[in-house]
């Protein structure tokens, strides 16, 4: 079960194992900045909890944009987890929404569940459903 906070950015950590992009898209921030400075309300980012530190696995832009206008705080989904939900719900992340994801970013998904050992023994056509891409990717 989650729920959404208000946290300050200061405590959330950003960590590679569960960014699932290739790279930030430097527009996007700047276009989150300018819809934040508009006082428009974005959507929470997603935050796991695993043993005390909060870690996000969905809204890096977000972030980076609020930090970047001068924000300490921002609204979050926060979900007690384990690294291994963390890390599917970092690789299913922006499937259907946000910034739409590059190859680079569909490749990246898929690197990340054939490094999990739990995730790598699924099937090509599970891993393919579970990153959103078809299972030649996978192969």
């Amino acid at each position: 079960m989650s729920e959404i906070k208000t946290l300050l950015i200061k405590d959330l950590t950003l960590d590679t194992r569960f960014q699932a992009r290739s790279r930030m898209d430097l527009q996007v921030i700047r276009d989150y900045e300018a819809v934040i400075s508009e006082g428009r309300i974005m959507p929470p980012i997603k935050v796991v909890r695993i043993q005390d530190v909060l870690y996000v696995v969905d809204g890096f832009h977000r972030l980076h944009a609020y930090r970047n206008q001068g924000r300490d705080r921002i609204e979050a989904e926060v979900k007690e987890s384990t690294a291994q939900d963390a890390l599917i719900l970092a690789i299913t992340a922006n499937q259907a929404h946000g910034l739409r994801r590059s190859n680079q970013d569909k490749i990246k998904a898929v690197e990340m569940a054939l490094e999990d050992i739990e995730l790598a023994c699924q099937s090509d056509r599970q891993l393919a459903k579970l990153c959103g891409v078809r299972p030649p990717i996978v192969a």
